[in-house]
């Protein structure tokens, strides 16, 4: 392979998983923050979910070996739908709602490592949307370089959460920053995906 073909799918998972965590990020933060004793475990059950996401993901092998990747690669649709309903959502309701991350704040002491896993798992079907037709249309070759920069965001990602965590100001940046990249992130990776469609079939 050459170093394009590997540095572009490895550019499309680094981006795609910052775009599509920046709620998980959030999340997180704010269950470090609620819960500074059972930081451990939050981090534990974020890299679980992570874990959880990236075998969903992997049922895009199986979707390759079904379906011709010529049609496949249509599934770039979703994450575009989705990427225009979030910027169509957060036009009209003028960031009235309240934050992902407001609303996933523990009532309660003792949230545990499942339950941190199960709480991001709830909020990750814009990762799956993308993942699981990126991987169905990346060669077998990238896969490995794709899943190793998949695994390292996610080390970086409670690295990052940490940090955040003690800055006030830097969490309600990031937040701000996050509900404008989502839908477009999720635009990009689905136009990447159709993208690789096109030139499967040229092929």
């Amino acid at each position: 392979m050459s170093a394009v073909e590997i540095l572009g799918p490895i550019t499309v998972v680094l981006l795609s998983f910052a775009g599509t965590n920046i709620d998980n990020l959030m999340l997180l933060v704010v269950l470090m923050v609620a819960e500074p004793g059972s930081r451990a475990r939050h981090r534990a059950g974020f890299l679980l979910a992570c874990a959880v996401v990236l075998a969903l993901a992997a049922l895009g092998l199986l979707l390759d070996d079904l379906v011709s990747p010529a049609y496949i690669g249509y599934l770039g649709f979703v994450p575009i739908g989705m990427g225009c309903y979030l910027m169509i959502s957060r036009a009209t309701t003028n960031g009235a709602s309240a934050s992902a991350a407001e609303l996933a704040k523990p009532r309660g002491s003792g949230a545990g490592m499942l339950a941190t896993a199960l709480l991001m798992l709830g909020n990750s079907a814009d990762s799956l949307a993308i993942f699981i037709p990126l991987v169905a249309e990346s060669e077998r070759a990238s896969l490995a370089w794709g899943t190793a920069a998949y695994m390292v965001s996610a080390g970086l990602w409670v690295s990052l959460a940490g940090i955040i965590a003690g800055h006030p100001e830097l969490r309600r940046r990031v937040g701000a920053i996050g509900e404008r990249l989502v839908p477009l992130v999720m635009i990009g990776a689905g136009i990447y995906i159709l993208m690789d469609t096109a030139t499967d079939t040229i092929g």
